[in-house]
């Protein structure tokens, strides 16, 4: 998983694949830290700390941690965001994925 740092990193990063997710985390989330942990070697996700990218948080209107936003051809079609599984998460992007896909 990668680390967008700019809001032209998180332009690349919508554009870079069709189906993506990307967490939206903060300094202080300790959660937000376990998410990453557990996305870490996930080519399909990248993460913005809400903290340091303003300019991010008023494009997408996310202004909570942990949330993760699911892009698919540059749009937004869910955000699971406050309480959720990331079971849940994974199941649902893999769901897109075989509907798109197959």
């Amino acid at each position: 998983m990668k680390v967008i740092d700019s809001l032209d990193g998180f332009n690349k990063a919508i554009d870079s694949k069709p189906l993506i997710g990307v967490l939206f985390s903060s300094n202080s989330c300790s959660t937000c830290k376990a998410l990453s942990f557990k996305l870490k070697d996930r080519d399909d996700f990248f993460e913005v700390y809400i903290d340091n990218l303003p300019q991010i948080v008023s494009v997408t209107n996310i202004y909570s941690a942990p949330t993760i936003a699911i892009y698919f051809e540059k749009k937004q079609i869910n955000v699971f965001s406050g309480v959720f599984s990331l079971n849940d998460v994974l199941d649902y992007i893999e769901r897109v994925q075989n509907y798109v896909y197959t």
